[in-house]
């Protein structure tokens, strides 16, 4: 077979693969249910107890198997996988180091400017806010006497509204807030390697696979 035939079949395989296996679940309770009444006739047992028996060990299986998970005995060691979608929508799994090291950069990539095209990073709202929120605009839209002379969408005036201090937070006065480089660097000096920033994906510190 030719290379792209190869891939094609490949690709369609996998795709068959993660089909079934999103039946997993469903499958996986028919045959407890059938297992429960094999074992019902053969003991002289109602299938009810047995079904509810094994339901039961399911449950305890599944909760040890998290329970590994958490300890990280399941991800340890570096990363051997991940998962990934090709061009055509389809989820994949890669396994060789230099197409891992490239879908990590790529999805990073993605990640880090996936709010380049907000409002808030174009003109004229850019020069108007800054990147760290500390220009008269800003001030103004806390004080919720921002306006523009620009033609803005309805929306995002509606965010900026928003913005505005409340009056028993303005009374307060200025708040005295500092971050010393060695408090920054002592906290993160405690945190798992484990820990990640997106909530649905693992970081690949330590893991054997992970998603993108």
């Amino acid at each position: 077979m030719a290379e792209k035939e190869i891939k094609e079949a490949l690709r369609s395989t996998y795709k068959q693969y993660y089909e079934i296996k999103g039946m997993a679940k469903e499958v996986r309770q028919t045959a407890l249910v059938n297992l429960a009444e094999a074992m019902a006739n053969q003991g002289n047992v109602m299938k009810e107890k047995v079904l509810q028996a094994l339901r039961e060990r399911e449950k305890q299986r599944n909760s040890a198997r998290k329970i590994r998970h958490l300890r990280g005995k399941i991800c340890t060691g570096s990363t051997t996988m991940v998962s990934t979608i090709d061009s055509e929508g389809n989820k994949i799994e890669i396994t060789n180091q230099q197409e891992i090291e490239q879908a990590i950069l790529d999805n990073n990539r993605k990640k880090f400017l996936q709010s380049t095209n907000i409002p808030f990073y174009l003109s004229p709202l850019k020069e108007d806010f800054g990147f760290i929120g500390l220009t008269l605009s800003a001030q103004a839209a806390l004080a919720g006497l921002y306006e523009s002379n620009h033609n803005l969408d309805e929306r995002v005036l509606e965010v900026i509204a928003q913005w505005k201090m409340p009056q028993k937070v303005r009374d307060l006065g200025p708040l005295k807030m500092k971050l010393t480089n060695e408090s920054y660097t002592s906290f993160w000096k405690k945190a798992r390697e484990e820990t990640s920033c997106y909530p649905c994906e693992l970081s690949f510190f330590n893991h054997e696979s992970w998603c993108l």
